[in-house]
């Protein structure tokens, strides 16, 4: 632990997974977090609940610390804390609007391409489905925010922890992010995998 600075936890599957009711963190991890904390370890969410949702979880727990940043909404949103009450920061929303509005344009440019059509549906009159060949790395590396993050807080990726379970979590799942990296036993395969990959630990304690 002496050489990480910062770690990023995931909070839907990875912090409160299999914990009911599914509202706080259980003791154990308000503990670990306390702990860190207590050393200057500093600690994040990121995660797709909204920063109020997430304080509201920290509010139900033993949790005694606070994150330098309560990230939400897959890195849209994101909750500072002064005197243990969170406020929206501002300049990090619309950086990050601004970054998703960049996104879809790009991505509905790609959808709207005939050539990646593999096939149209009729249903009904009118009434159409179209199925897409679709590059999963290209759209991976299009949400990959977490060069953005990285920055704004400020911290080298050699220092940080990175604890996660979902497909969504992939993009922070790297080199170019963090250096270590933990996943519970029963996470998405290909997150597992990618773990595996970059000699981080796949937990034999599983998520339920």
């Amino acid at each position: 632990m002496g050489k990480i600075k910062l770690i990023v936890i995931d909070l839907d599957e990875t912090a409160l997974g299999g914990y009911r009711p599914y509202d706080r963190f259980p003791d154990h991890l308000s503990k670990f977090l306390d702990k860190v904390s207590e050393e200057d370890i500093l600690w994040t969410t990121c995660t797709t609940w909204y920063p109020y949702m997430q304080d509201i979880v920290f509010k139900k727990s033993i949790l005694k610390s606070r994150p330098i940043r309560a990230i939400g909404r897959t890195s849209m949103e994101c909750g500072l804390y002064k005197n243990r009450k969170i406020y929206l920061d501002a300049e990090w929303n619309y950086e990050f609007l601004c970054y998703k509005v960049e996104f879809q344009r790009q991505y509905y440019d790609y959808i709207n391409s005939f050539s990646k059509i593999i096939s149209i549906t009729e249903h009904f009159d009118y009434v159409f489905s179209l199925k897409f060949r679709v590059n999963k790395e290209e759209i991976l590396e299009n949400l990959n925010s977490d060069k953005i993050i990285k920055e704004k807080l400020k911290i080298s990726g050699g220092n940080i922890l990175i604890v996660a379970d979902g497909f969504n979590d992939l993009p922070m799942i790297d080199k170019e992010v963090g250096n270590y990296f933990v996943c519970p036993e029963n996470s998405d395969t290909e997150v597992k995998e990618k773990v595996e990959e970059i000699c981080g630990i796949v937990s034999n304690l599983k998520i339920f």
